[in-house]
């Protein structure tokens, strides 16, 4: 399993659902529920603007002081967000169809800090190995799970299938896309203590933008538009056993994001311009442009600046991948703009038996 850019972390304890008395492994005559632990995913920064969470929380230093939609998870947090779920499937060892456990929602619930996670009927172990596997969130309108021929995936679908996925483009109705690796073989004896331990990977890129004045003196810069152009909003993942394998594919419906779109002031402190972050497809961006508008002040008088349009493929960052945060600095001056991009992996951590990466 793999261990590196684990991003989060929340311990999952929750009780499958099921039906009448079972022997599990061993042969024991007695019912032993199947549990499921996860943790929640972080969400990205630059690694030396996030050592301390709250203290970016209270600047504009990089950190998303509001979330996309329900399904984001703030860095830090310990937790899934009150009212999300995942859905988990599971397979007979040996078999290729889904048993058991097909599209089981689980449920999470956060009071005073602590989250439950419950789901119902209860489900017992069996005798057999098995095979399970995860993806969140659940009942995400912005996705479907489907099989090879783009039917609803269901008991009958061979495989993992597919997540088609639509991105839209305000970033508050964005959801945070995360897989699992496959988990095989497993009984209650080779668990602990029953609990099927999932790691989630984070399956799109987190773009953020920020901006700072450095024309100098008492001059005011106020950005007026800061689009994003051309981006693909929709395609289809194929999804692996270990999920970092999944590959995107059939990219289309280009959109335009907006990131400023009302004057805002830019002074000689950075600010953050996506207190919400944009959670996009992985994509090139060969063709991709950002459109920046802008006016300055000087002198009594305010000129606006003629509309630019700026490459977003840079040396330093050629592509979007998936689980990479992407935080884009705007150097406004009096003649000049640069846009300065930082890539670095979703934050680090780990739990005892699901994580997140």
């Amino acid at each position: 399993m793999l261990r590196n850019n684990i991003i989060g972390v929340i311990a999952l304890a929750a009780v499958l659902y099921g039906c009448g008395k079972t022997e599990y492994s061993t042969g024991s005559p007695i019912q032993i529920p199947m549990h499921f632990s996860s943790y929640a995913a972080k969400s990205s920064a630059p690694q030396a603007e996030l050592d301390d969470w709250n203290e970016l929380e209270s600047s504009n230093a990089g950190v998303p002081a509001s979330r996309a939609n329900d399904s984001f998870v703030p860095a830090n947090s310990a937790i899934f967000p009150d009212g999300s779920s995942f859905g988990v499937y599971s397979w007979f060892e040996g078999t290729s169809t889904p048993r058991y456990f097909i599209n089981q929602e689980v449920n999470c619930s956060v009071e005073e800090g602590v989250a439950t996670y419950s789901y119902s009927p209860l489900r017992y172990w069996p005798q057999t190995e098995m095979d399970f596997w995860a993806y969140y969130p659940y009942g995400d309108s912005n996705l479907s799970h489907i099989d090879g021929e783009g039917n609803a995936f269901g008991s009958s679908s061979e495989g993992l299938g597919q997540i088609d996925f639509t991105v839209p483009a305000d970033a508050a109705n964005q959801s945070d896309l995360m897989l699992a690796d496959e988990q095989y073989g497993l009984t209650y004896d080779n668990t602990l203590n029953g609990t099927v331990p999932f790691t989630f990977h984070h399956m799109l890129t987190q773009i953020q933008f920020k901006a700072v004045n450095e024309f100098g003196g008492s001059n005011t810069i106020s950005l007026t538009e800061v689009t994003l152009l051309d981006v693909y909003s929709h395609a289809v993942l194929s999804i692996a056993g270990n999920a970092s394998a999944s590959v995107w594919g059939n990219r289309d419906s280009d959109i335009d994001v907006s990131i400023v779109s009302e004057t805002t002031p830019v002074g000689a402190e950075e600010i953050l311009l996506t207190p919400t972050p944009l959670l996009l497809i992985p994509q090139d961006i060969t063709s991709m442009k950002l459109r920046i508008c802008y006016s300055i002040r000087t002198g009594g008088k305010t000129i606006e600046m003629a509309p630019e349009e700026y490459d977003v493929k840079t040396t330093q960052v050629p592509s979007w991948q998936a689980g990479k945060s992407i935080v884009y600095k705007l150097n406004l001056g009096a003649n000049l703009i640069t846009v300065t991009p930082e890539l670095v992996d979703w934050r680090n951590a780990t739990g005892s038996s699901i994580t997140v990466e």
